[in-house]
């Protein structure tokens, strides 16, 4: 994709089911929707992979504290996502064949602010009240976020695997 744009061959589209992983993802929408009183903001977005990851994430999700991130930990030290493929490409690894691997993600990004690297969870909305609200994500840009950071496993879940 990224020596190629537009030129991607898709190889294969599997749908992701792992009923846990479901069922913890719609008990925290719910959790967000009874906090919040009314909807909470979900968006599809991107993460490349490697194939050797593959299989762990449609197991357990995508664990943030075992995460190597190449590119450090700008937002947060959280699990990352794109709203473009493009951005979530540059985290793919090919494989032996060539063939690379993105998972579609589901994610519950409820309100965000501009994340540091120095956050180990989003900060209160209220940074001089100690009491309340956590904001529910940190994002590179809260006018056009590109990069979405979450912390909580619950908030995401990897609908879908693209090959190609």
């Amino acid at each position: 994709m990224r020596q190629h744009p537009g030129k991607v061959k898709v190889q294969a589209i599997s749908r992701v089911q792992n009923p846990e992983l479901w069922e913890n993802f719609i008990r925290k929408k719910s959790q967000m929707s009874r906090k919040t009183k009314g909807e909470v903001e979900q968006r599809r977005l991107f993460r490349g992979t490697s194939a050797i990851d593959i299989r762990n994430t449609c197991r357990e999700n995508f664990d943030w504290r075992s995460d190597v991130n190449e590119t450090g930990n700008m937002y947060g030290e959280g699990a990352y996502f794109a709203k473009s493929a493009l951005t979530g490409d540059q985290y793919s690894t090919a494989d032996e064949d060539g063939l690379q691997y993105m998972f579609v993600v589901d994610a519950l990004v409820g309100d965000y602010t501009e994340g540091e690297p120095s956050y180990r969870k989003p900060p209160r909305k209220d940074s001089n009240n100690p009491s309340s609200d956590l904001f529910d994500s940190c994002v590179d840009d809260v006018q056009h976020p590109e990069v979405f950071v979450m912390f909580d496993l619950n908030q995401y879940y990897p609908s879908y695997l693209i090959e190609y």
